[in-house]
């Protein structure tokens, strides 16, 4: 989690540092820090401490107003309208599901998002080279990694033959193409 905090700081300065120092030194940013709660909620604090090494100082330059959604994705997209109501400068997001919910619910403010899955699949961006659009942001290779995670328990563990796992079916990193081969018995791969 600290270094998606971190990437995510470091997205956040792009936007704010060059608006900061274009002769508007005295306005302070408004940043949407959305959350779906829970393990996620760190975050913030790494975010904060990040842009604070940056020079960033909250109250000074900007101020983030976070909005914990206690993993309840239609309070997410409240949440996002009602900052883009609100006109903050930009939105910050923490997971796929939650930048999903910000862009459907919102038209005009732009979103810097972790997310993990890939953002081109999503229609986060157009291409990493060139992501277009209002959304731009990091991925992690998290679920990507679903069919090895299990290959190595199948290995530290021989006799195991059956994995329960937990997840939100309409959860697009959760429902993707790799973990649902990962999740196949072996010998009907």
């Amino acid at each position: 989690m600290a270094r998606s905090a971190l990437a995510g700081i470091v997205m956040l300065a792009l936007f704010i540092v060059p608006l900061a120092t274009d002769g508007q030194q005295n306005r302070v940013y408004s940043v949407g820090v959305l959350l779906q709660g829970g393990s996620y909620s760190p975050a913030v604090d790494g975010l904060r401490d990040g842009l604070r090494e940056l020079g960033l100082e909250e109250g000074k330059q900007l101020v983030l107003d976070v909005r914990d959604a206690k993993g309840d994705l239609k309070a997410v997209e409240a949440a996002a309208r009602s900052l883009e109501a609100e006109k903050v400068d930009l939105i910050y997001s923490v997971t796929t599901s939650v930048t999903l919910a910000a862009k459907r619910a919102t038209k005009r403010v732009p979103i810097v998002f972790f997310a993990s899955t890939d953002p081109v699949a999503l229609g986060f961006i157009e291409t990493f080279r060139k992501p277009g659009g209002r959304l731009t942001g990091i991925h992690s290779q998290f679920t990507d990694l679903t069919a090895k995670r299990l290959e190595l328990l199948k290995e530290m563990v021989p006799s195991l033959r059956r994995v329960v796992t937990f997840y939100s079916p309409d959860n697009p990193p959760l429902s993707s193409p790799s973990r649902s081969r990962a999740m196949q018995p072996a010998g009907s791969r």
